[in-house]
């Protein structure tokens, strides 16, 4: 398939089902599988989906954000082409599967998570905020260069609200916005976002928010 790159394209920014450490709930480690609830989540999201005609599904490499592409892809009869960089954004490794009350991983907790209010902070091997926001301009530069029309992406509820206020704002978000977006705006387990990067009115081609944490689905 040969598009051109200015053609229009749709990408389904979707989060994945709930996971074993939401539910404990721990500070979550990329090797957290689906519950069984989120294993029907991923099947509710599938069914909702498997009339879409997906040119390709892109999954972060996360086990919980795995099996969801994976149950959609099996759906639609697609493979899951995963990408190391749509990880949800990276903790200390030192904290990951601790508990939320654990006064030690806590104190760490908040100190990383003043590294993402304050990019010249550092600690540990957690992403401080620049880290992050380059990875996020890497995926948004990879989704405009993509040669497909329509695009199914699965990861992680803080990275996907990341992209979109990212693609939205441009320069304007910086730290203390996306702090305050990440604390606001939430999403469900196996929400739906979309973002067309199209052109508009007097307007060149951009990536636009036409819908957020869709979950009609569980209804």
């Amino acid at each position: 398939m040969n598009i051109d790159l200015k053609d229009k394209k749709i990408v389904y920014l979707i989060r994945h089902g709930q996971s074993e450490d939401n539910l404990r709930p721990v500070f979550q480690r990329p090797q957290a599988p689906l519950t069984k609830n989120g294993l029907s989540q991923a099947k509710l999201i599938a069914n909702r989906l498997s009339d879409i005609n997906f040119d390709i599904i892109l999954s972060s490499p996360y086990q919980r954000a795995f099996q969801t592409a994976e149950i959609i892809g099996n759906k639609i009869n697609k493979s899951v082409f995963v990408k190391d960089f749509l990880r949800e954004i990276t903790s200390p490794k030192s904290i990951q599967g601790k508990k939320y009350d654990d006064p030690i991983a806590s104190k760490k907790w908040r100190k990383w998570e003043k590294t993402l209010r304050n990019g010249d902070l550092k600690f540990e091997d957690g992403e401080n905020y620049i880290e992050h926001i380059q990875r996020v301009d890497q995926i948004l530069t990879y989704l405009k260069n993509l040669p497909f029309s329509k695009i199914a992406l699965v990861s992680h509820g803080y990275l996907i609200r990341a992209l979109i206020f990212r693609a939205v704002l441009d320069n304007s978000l910086n730290p203390e916005i996306l702090n305050k977006i990440q604390n606001k705006i939430k999403s469900e387990n196996t929400g739906i976002s979309i973002l067309f990067y199209s052109d508009d009115f007097e307007q060149d081609f951009s990536f636009r928010l036409y819908t957020y944490n869709d979950h009609a689905h569980f209804s």
